[in-house]
């Protein structure tokens, strides 16, 4: 996570990681102030940087990126379901009507593929 700071001399806005630990940070007027995460006068006039700059990824790491949101989607999810007595009602209420859709598609599902099997056309029969 980056921070962005004015620096105390030129008043320029400076961008620094928060998660390195403690920083030397230099503006280009060549003024450089100490960088403490835990210093709670760090934070005074200062924004957090929560859009990351987008860098092009290669297929690999996309693939990698989208394989762990996935598996953190499917870890939401059953976190929900373990918690579902604790959840708000509209969460219930959602998640049931999930459940219920995904029950009818299948059921659906299965009918027409029984129903196809089960009723061939026949060859050769005019009306």
């Amino acid at each position: 996570m980056y921070l962005i700071k004015s620096c105390p001399s030129c008043f320029r806005r400076l961008r620094f990681p928060i998660d390195k630990g403690k920083l030397r940070v230099q503006c280009p007027c060549g003024a450089h102030f100490l960088a403490d995460p835990d210093d709670p006068a760090l934070y005074e006039n200062a924004e957090f940087d929560i859009l990351s700059r987008k860098k092009h990824l290669s297929f690999s790491n996309w693939m990698k990126n989208s394989f762990d949101l996935c598996i953190k989607k499917i870890y939401d999810v059953w976190y929900q379901i373990q918690n579902f007595p604790l959840l708000p009602s509209k969460e219930q209420y959602k998640i049931i009507g999930i459940l219920i859709a995904c029950i009818v598609s299948i059921a659906v599902m299965a009918y027409l593929v029984c129903a196809k099997k089960a009723n061939p056309p026949m060859e050769g029969m005019t009306i």
